[in-house]
């Protein structure tokens, strides 16, 4: 259970159609679990664990998480 911002994330991979058959795009999305905001989001052609990485890392920088401050969840 979160008590403040930044202290719980949850973070999923979507697969969206492209607009041409056979087509997709994957919508990485990092959710705040205390407010529901939307910290970081990436659409990518792949799902691919370095972009994960990528995203997670940029999205903690920007917002200035504190090392030991953040909990990373995903289902």
């Amino acid at each position: 259970m979160a008590r403040k911002p930044n202290e719980i994330w949850s973070w999923d991979i979507t697969r969206l159609h492209g607009a041409a058959k056979w087509s997709y795009f994957h919508l990485y999305v990092i959710i705040d679990i205390y407010s529901r905001y939307v910290p970081g989001w990436m659409l990518a052609r792949a799902e691919r664990a370095h972009l994960a990485e990528r995203l997670l890392a940029d999205t903690i920088a920007k917002q200035g998480v504190a090392r030991d401050q953040l909990t990373i969840h995903a289902d």
